[in-house]
Protein backbone atom coordinates (compact mmCIF):
# COMPACT_ATOMS: atom_id res chain seq x y z
CA UNK A 1 0.00 0.00 0.00
CA UNK A 2 1.48 3.46 -0.81
CA UNK A 3 2.33 5.91 1.92
CA UNK A 4 -0.67 7.68 3.40
CA UNK A 5 0.18 10.54 4.56
CA UNK A 6 -2.35 13.44 6.66
CA UNK A 7 -2.20 17.06 5.42
CA UNK A 8 -4.91 18.16 7.65
CA UNK A 9 -7.34 20.93 6.53
CA UNK A 10 -11.33 21.80 8.01
CA UNK A 11 -13.64 20.98 5.62
CA UNK A 12 -15.43 23.86 3.51
CA UNK A 13 -18.51 24.75 4.81
CA UNK A 14 -20.78 23.04 1.91
CA UNK A 15 -24.69 22.49 2.45
CA UNK A 16 -25.08 19.30 2.46
CA UNK A 17 -26.98 17.71 -0.67
CA UNK A 18 -29.34 14.61 -0.59
CA UNK A 19 -27.82 13.25 -4.03
CA UNK A 20 -24.32 12.55 -5.70
CA UNK A 21 -23.81 13.18 -9.24
CA UNK A 22 -23.56 9.83 -11.46
CA UNK A 23 -19.74 11.59 -12.93
CA UNK A 24 -19.43 11.94 -8.52
CA UNK A 25 -20.68 7.62 -8.37
CA UNK A 26 -18.55 7.06 -11.40
CA UNK A 27 -15.48 8.67 -9.92
CA UNK A 28 -15.93 6.76 -6.53
CA UNK A 29 -16.62 3.51 -8.05
CA UNK A 30 -13.11 3.70 -9.76
CA UNK A 31 -11.45 4.44 -6.96
CA UNK A 32 -12.30 1.77 -5.15
CA UNK A 33 -11.76 -0.33 -8.43
CA UNK A 34 -8.38 0.91 -7.89
CA UNK A 35 -7.91 0.07 -4.38
CA UNK A 36 -9.26 -3.57 -4.92
CA UNK A 37 -7.12 -4.12 -8.02
CA UNK A 38 -3.90 -2.66 -5.27
CA UNK A 39 -5.13 -4.95 -2.38
CA UNK A 40 -6.82 -8.22 -4.43
CA UNK A 41 -10.37 -7.40 -2.68
CA UNK A 42 -13.86 -7.62 -4.27
CA UNK A 43 -15.09 -4.71 -2.15
CA UNK A 44 -18.59 -3.74 -3.10
CA UNK A 45 -19.93 -0.23 -2.06
CA UNK A 46 -23.86 0.28 -2.88
CA UNK A 47 -24.33 3.57 -4.60
CA UNK A 48 -26.70 5.22 -1.82
CA UNK A 49 -23.63 4.40 0.67
CA UNK A 50 -21.36 6.16 -1.87
CA UNK A 51 -23.71 9.02 -2.32
CA UNK A 52 -23.81 9.36 1.45
CA UNK A 53 -20.00 9.42 1.21
CA UNK A 54 -20.34 12.16 -1.28
CA UNK A 55 -22.75 14.57 0.22
CA UNK A 56 -22.24 14.45 4.03
CA UNK A 57 -19.78 17.02 5.01
CA UNK A 58 -19.69 17.58 9.01
CA UNK A 59 -19.54 15.00 11.11
CA UNK A 60 -23.01 15.60 11.93
CA UNK A 61 -24.12 14.63 8.78
CA UNK A 62 -22.28 11.76 8.40
CA UNK A 63 -23.13 10.30 12.06
CA UNK A 64 -26.94 11.30 10.77
CA UNK A 65 -26.41 9.29 7.88
CA UNK A 66 -24.79 6.34 9.09
CA UNK A 67 -27.64 6.03 11.84
CA UNK A 68 -30.50 6.53 9.47
CA UNK A 69 -29.33 3.54 7.36
CA UNK A 70 -28.79 1.87 9.82
CA UNK A 71 -25.08 1.15 9.99
CA UNK A 72 -23.34 2.37 13.03
CA UNK A 73 -25.32 2.72 15.96
CA UNK A 74 -25.71 6.00 18.35
CA UNK A 75 -23.25 3.86 20.69
CA UNK A 76 -20.55 2.54 18.09
CA UNK A 77 -20.35 6.28 17.21
CA UNK A 78 -20.04 7.62 20.85
CA UNK A 79 -17.10 4.69 21.05
CA UNK A 80 -15.66 6.41 17.77
CA UNK A 81 -15.57 9.92 18.57
CA UNK A 82 -13.86 9.00 22.08
CA UNK A 83 -11.19 6.63 19.95
CA UNK A 84 -10.67 10.15 17.90
CA UNK A 85 -10.52 12.59 20.91
CA UNK A 86 -8.22 10.08 22.52
CA UNK A 87 -6.27 10.25 19.39
CA UNK A 88 -5.69 13.96 19.43
CA UNK A 89 -4.96 14.33 22.85
CA UNK A 90 -2.78 10.89 23.61
CA UNK A 91 -1.81 9.17 20.63
CA UNK A 92 -2.79 5.77 18.77
CA UNK A 93 -1.47 3.46 21.41
CA UNK A 94 -4.03 5.56 24.04
CA UNK A 95 -6.49 5.74 21.63
CA UNK A 96 -7.17 2.27 20.67
CA UNK A 97 -6.58 0.55 24.50
CA UNK A 98 -9.15 3.04 25.32
CA UNK A 99 -11.44 2.14 22.45
CA UNK A 100 -11.19 -1.35 23.03
CA UNK A 101 -11.47 -1.06 27.09
CA UNK A 102 -14.32 0.81 26.54
CA UNK A 103 -16.45 -1.64 23.63
CA UNK A 104 -15.80 -4.74 25.96
CA UNK A 105 -17.23 -2.69 28.90
CA UNK A 106 -20.49 -2.03 26.90
CA UNK A 107 -23.89 -3.81 26.82
CA UNK A 108 -23.65 -4.04 23.66
CA UNK A 109 -24.63 -6.99 20.70
CA UNK A 110 -22.26 -9.57 19.80
CA UNK A 111 -22.70 -8.11 15.69
CA UNK A 112 -21.37 -5.06 17.66
CA UNK A 113 -18.96 -6.14 19.32
CA UNK A 114 -17.12 -8.32 16.20
CA UNK A 115 -17.93 -4.98 14.08
CA UNK A 116 -15.91 -2.63 16.69
CA UNK A 117 -13.46 -5.74 17.17
CA UNK A 118 -13.14 -5.24 13.03
CA UNK A 119 -12.91 -1.72 13.19
CA UNK A 120 -9.96 -2.03 15.98
CA UNK A 121 -8.21 -4.34 13.87
CA UNK A 122 -8.46 -1.88 11.06
CA UNK A 123 -7.36 1.08 12.62
CA UNK A 124 -4.26 -1.04 14.13
CA UNK A 125 -3.63 -2.44 10.46
CA UNK A 126 -3.97 1.62 9.70
CA UNK A 127 -1.23 2.76 11.63
CA UNK A 128 1.23 -0.21 11.37
CA UNK A 129 1.32 0.21 7.25
CA UNK A 130 1.75 4.10 7.88
CA UNK A 131 2.22 5.38 11.37
CA UNK A 132 1.96 9.02 10.06
CA UNK A 133 -1.64 8.62 9.57
CA UNK A 134 -2.40 9.10 13.36
CA UNK A 135 0.53 11.57 14.00
CA UNK A 136 1.67 12.50 17.39
CA UNK A 137 -0.63 14.32 19.69
CA UNK A 138 1.29 17.17 19.97
CA UNK A 139 1.45 17.75 16.27
CA UNK A 140 -2.41 16.73 15.69
CA UNK A 141 -3.03 19.12 18.46
CA UNK A 142 -1.48 21.61 16.68
CA UNK A 143 -2.98 21.17 13.58
CA UNK A 144 -6.21 21.15 15.17
CA UNK A 145 -5.79 24.73 16.41
CA UNK A 146 -5.01 26.11 13.02
CA UNK A 147 -6.69 24.06 10.48
CA UNK A 148 -9.91 22.28 11.95
CA UNK A 149 -8.62 18.45 11.94
CA UNK A 150 -11.86 17.02 13.69
CA UNK A 151 -13.56 17.63 10.51
CA UNK A 152 -11.44 15.72 8.85
CA UNK A 153 -10.29 13.05 10.89
CA UNK A 154 -13.93 12.53 12.60
CA UNK A 155 -15.14 11.69 9.23
CA UNK A 156 -12.24 9.49 7.67
CA UNK A 157 -12.56 7.44 11.13
CA UNK A 158 -16.17 7.13 11.00
CA UNK A 159 -16.47 5.81 6.87
CA UNK A 160 -13.81 3.44 7.52
CA UNK A 161 -15.65 1.64 10.97
CA UNK A 162 -19.19 2.20 8.39
CA UNK A 163 -17.00 0.33 5.61
CA UNK A 164 -15.97 -2.25 7.58
CA UNK A 165 -19.21 -2.75 9.40
CA UNK A 166 -20.58 -3.17 5.64
CA UNK A 167 -18.56 -5.70 3.99
CA UNK A 168 -19.02 -7.21 7.11
CA UNK A 169 -17.30 -11.22 6.62
CA UNK A 170 -14.41 -10.24 4.46
CA UNK A 171 -12.27 -13.81 3.58
CA UNK A 172 -9.00 -11.57 4.62
CA UNK A 173 -9.87 -8.60 7.26
CA UNK A 174 -6.12 -7.48 6.37
CA UNK A 175 -6.41 -6.79 2.52
CA UNK A 176 -9.79 -5.36 2.86
CA UNK A 177 -8.88 -3.12 5.73
CA UNK A 178 -6.04 -1.99 3.34
CA UNK A 179 -8.75 -1.64 0.29
CA UNK A 180 -11.26 0.46 2.75
CA UNK A 181 -8.59 2.74 4.06
CA UNK A 182 -6.92 3.58 0.77
CA UNK A 183 -10.45 4.21 -0.78
CA UNK A 184 -10.98 6.23 1.57
CA UNK A 185 -7.75 8.19 1.27
CA UNK A 186 -8.16 8.25 -1.94
CA UNK A 187 -11.84 9.76 -1.67
CA UNK A 188 -11.03 12.11 1.19
CA UNK A 189 -7.86 13.48 -1.35
CA UNK A 190 -10.34 13.62 -4.34
CA UNK A 191 -13.78 13.98 -2.93
CA UNK A 192 -13.98 15.52 -0.09
CA UNK A 193 -13.25 19.20 0.77
CA UNK A 194 -10.16 18.36 2.89
CA UNK A 195 -7.49 20.30 1.61
CA UNK A 196 -4.65 17.55 1.04
CA UNK A 197 -5.89 15.47 3.92
CA UNK A 198 -4.42 12.81 2.43
CA UNK A 199 -2.23 11.99 -0.30
CA UNK A 200 -0.87 8.66 -1.85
Amino acid sequence: MGDIKFDLYALSDIAMRTTASQSELDELTQILAEANAENGTNISIPNHILSGIITTNSPEEVQEFLINNNILTPTTINHLEIFTDEVLNNGFDVAIDEYESIVTASDITDDEFLNADNTASTFKILNEENPDVFKNPEELSRIAETSGLGWCLVNYVMWIAALITLIGGCATLFLCALSVTLFMAQTIRTVKSCGEYLEQ
